[in-house]
């Protein structure tokens, strides 16, 4: 088992304060923000996925995928350092919103190298790729994070006060069509089916390097 501290990788855009909290409680860690740029529906799977790639590429031999709007405590900033039992943490499953829920495998996961199968990357909207990376996972590997909280920078207290706060718009309206087709081999953080982007990654400051992608093709 890996025990180098993790890298930190962060998918986003518009949420300027909640990146500013949480960076706030990383400053232990190296961090890589991916943004979107352009006007497409967020596509949170394929910014993870570039996310990843990148962190490998600077030799991170563990990278937490971490949602920007939730704030670890100090138990869980402990469990990110710390030795993994298993090659994949959920850490995620201390979000209170939805850890009564025994499908939920969103938010916050680590993955040591060699065992991250990529998410897809045709998810545009919220909704469905976590889903998918759901079914990718071997879990046998998989170990679920069982002590601390996140503060939820959102604020919503249930999953369905989440749903009404989007617009169409703003989900991925065709996500059990694509959960349905969703081929982990052919389209992953290596292979990009039908989807092309671009990249401009700025020097590393303070511990944190942003990277701006824009979608060019789907």
């Amino acid at each position: 088992m890996s025990t180098d501290i993790p890298t930190i990788v962060i998918p986003y855009r518009d949420r300027q304060s909640h990146l500013s909290c949480l960076l706030a409680r990383l400053h232990d860690f190296q961090v890589i923000v991916v943004e979107q740029m352009d006007d497409r529906p967020f596509n949170r799977g394929a910014l993870l996925n570039i996310g990843y790639v990148q962190a490998r590429n600077r030799g991170a031999t563990r990278v937490i995928l971490h949602d920007c709007d939730l704030v670890p405590d100090d138990t869980l900033l402990a469990m990110y350092k710390e030795p993994w039992p298993r090659r994949i943490v959920h850490f995620g499953a201390r979000f209170r919103r939805y850890n009564n829920s025994n499908n939920y495998f969103g938010g916050v996961h680590g993955f040591e190298h060699g065992y991250f199968p990529g998410y897809p990357n045709n998810f545009w909207g919220w909704g469905g790729e976590d889903d998918a990376l759901r079914k990718r996972v071997p879990f046998r590997h998989v170990t679920y994070a069982r002590q601390g909280e996140y503060f939820d920078l959102e604020g919503f207290r249930y999953p369905s006060h989440k749903l009404r706060s989007l617009t169409r718009a703003q989900k991925c309206n065709n996500k059990w069509e694509l959960l349905k087709h969703d081929n982990m081999h052919e389209d992953n953080h290596r292979i990009a089916k039908d989807v092309q982007w671009q990249v401009q990654w700025q020097p590393c400051r303070d511990n944190v390097q942003y990277g701006q992608v824009t979608f060019t093709h789907s």
